[in-house]
Formats: C-alpha cells, sequence, structure tokens
C-alpha cells in the first residue's frame, strides 16, 4: 500500500506523519524539538574572544570571529531531523516525502536530506504549520498526493 511521508517543520520543531492511501488518516510518528531555538544568544556562549591593539591604526581591535550559536544549533537540528527521516524511510518505503516548512529551514534541511540521497521524491511546499493540527496540515497537502502530474503543487 501506497504511503506518504510527511514532516512540518521550522527551526523549533519538527513533527514526522505518514499518511496511508486507503485511509487518507495522518499518523504522527515522531515529534523533534531543538529547546535550544528559545535561548538567547548570550547565553549559548561564553565570553567574547577579547581585544588587542593594532599597531597601524593605533585603536583596539576585536580579537577572533564571532560564532552564531544559534545558527549551528538550527543546523544541528536540520541533521538530525534528516536522520530521523532517514530512519523512517529505512523501515518503510514511502512513495513522496513532502516537507512543509519555511523556506529558511528548508534551506538548512535540504543539504542534509542531499546527503543521504532522500531528494527524490521530496516535494517541498513552503508553509510554517508546524504547530498546526493535523487537519490543517493535511489542507495544505495537494487534493491527491499519489498522483505524479499533482503532487508538487502548494496550497
Amino acid at each position: 500500500m501506497p504511503m506518504l511521508l510527511i514532516v512540518a517543520g521550522d527551526r523549533g520543531r519538527a513533527r514526522i506523519f505518514s499518511l496511508e492511501r486507503e485511509t487518507d488518516e495522518m499518523l504522527e510518528l515522531a515529534d523533534l524539538v531543538n529547546p535550544v531555538v528559545h535561548l538567547h544568544e548570550r547565553e549559548l556562549s561564553g565570553d567574547r574572544q577579547g581585544r588587542g591593539f593594532s599597531r597601524t591604526h593605533g585603536s583596539r581591535v576585536a580579537l577572533g570571529r564571532s560564532h552564531p550559536h544559534k545558527r549551528l544549533s538550527s543546523m544541528r537540528f536540520a541533521r538530525q531531523v534528516a536522520e530521523a527521516i532517514e530512519a523512517r524511510c529505512r523501515q518503510q518505503r514511502y512513495l513522496h516525502i513532502y516537507l512543509l516548512a519555511d523556506p529558511e529551514f528548508v534551506g538548512l534541511l535540504r543539504p542534509q536530506l542531499a546527503a543521504k540521497e532522500l531528494t527524490g521524491d521530496l516535494k517541498i511546499i513552503s508553509k510554517n504549520i508546524t504547530r498546526s493540527d493535523t487537519a490543517t496540515i493535511r489542507g495544505h497537502l495537494p487534493e491527491h498526493p499519489w498522483k505524479p502530474g499533482l503532487s508538487g503543487a502548494g496550497a
């Protein structure tokens, strides 16, 4: 029986569903949370690098580069979501993978999925509906998501 894998996600949360053709019911398989996204940047890092003296300009300059810890945390979370998708795809064969996410998270997740060779049947819908109920998420999928000609259209 053909099944779809649906991922609704953003930088802070990703929900993974399966959708079976016969019953047309969405079953939530996983709910992943990135707790770091709610922390302030200064809580994620230690002290700054420090300052030094520039002989050419006669002034003080900052040493080292800044590290965007929230961005790095989001990249780690995207890798975690990709690993969860890969694990589901190893357990069961899915006809398509629908990714409903905001463009920023799509940009973080797509390279991770490409590294795991999961972009072949990937359909992207740019919607941030992670915190919505299953009926709303199902409403943003195409009416007939199993038909190849209609499966790329978003709502």
